[in-house]
């Protein structure tokens, strides 16, 4: 799905003013994938189809900003993210990019103090990954792209899954502090 499908998911646009009222309250907000989208569209970004879609394991860079944002300082200028997207958006007005990958400019943003945009997936477990490849929807999807090996995929889990767990667990409990203050 993507942001502008309210007709089809009429959720997206009650999402859409809930994120409105979190900013307005300047409550923390953590945006994951689909979340990121919404969060830049509220902020007026323009969110469109990429010229390519990202599904497995990529390397992110980390900006010169990100070095001194709250969630990300200190992590490693290059780490690991599961991805699985197709779909990306203009960086909001206002807002610092924290993070790009090779075929997308925009893969982490900050809002303000408390609102962070991630377009990919730190959260995710190895359940989660088989599970995403199992839905026919997405194995329809993974088909039309020849460059997606499912299999790949699933071989790389087991090795990949740390590196990504390492930094998510840090940003996670970083937002958690946030969240708590």
């Amino acid at each position: 799905m993507n942001v502008d499908e309210t007709d089809r998911y009429p959720y997206l646009g009650v999402e859409i003013d809930w994120i409105r009222s979190a900013l307005d309250a300047d409550l923390p907000i953590l945006g994951i994938c689909l979340g990121s989208q919404l969060l830049a569209k509220t902020l007026g970004a323009r969110v469109t189809a990429g010229e390519t879609k990202e599904i497995g394991f990529y390397d992110l860079k980390l900006t010169a900003d990100a070095g001194n944002d709250p969630l990300l300082a200190g992590l490693p200028p290059t780490v690991r993210s599961f991805q699985w997207h197709g779909d990306t958006f203009e960086l909001p007005k206002g807002a610092v990019r924290l993070a790009s990958s090779e075929a997308f400019a925009n893969q982490a943003f900050r809002f303000g103090r408390y609102a962070y945009g991630l377009q990919f997936h730190w959260e995710v477990t190895a359940e989660m990954i088989r599970a995403w490849l199992d839905v026919p929807g997405n194995q329809q999807e993974i088909a039309a792209l020849p460059e997606i090996d499912p299999a790949a995929i699933r071989s790389a889990i087991a090795a990949e899954l740390p590196a990504i767990h390492l930094s998510g667990n840090t940003v996670f409990e970083r937002f958690a502090d946030l969240c708590a203050d």
